[in-house]
């Protein structure tokens, strides 16, 4: 599989990050995720597996993370859409 790029994005704070698929690591997770692909919603709890690495934007992303939890999600939408 050749390397496979997200964007992923808290919307109402305007952060983005970029993240490679671990296509070798999790073909079916990552094959079902590009097919799912533009997806958007409200941020929640959810279980989950390692299918990707941030490769980009990582400290704006995790200073993002960070506030929603101190802050809270109300109105925040986490987006993930191809690159």
């Amino acid at each position: 599989m050749a390397e496979r790029y997200l964007e992923i994005s808290l919307v109402k704070r305007g952060i983005t990050c970029t993240a490679r698929l671990l296509g070798d690591r999790a073909p079916i997770t990552c094959a079902a995720v590009r097919k799912s692909l533009p997806l958007s919603g409200d941020v929640g709890w959810v279980p989950g597996i390692v299918w990707g690495q941030v490769v980009e934007g990582l400290g704006a992303m995790a200073e993002g993370c960070n506030d929603l939890w101190r802050t809270g999600a109300a109105g925040e939408t986490l987006s993930f859409r191809r690159v």
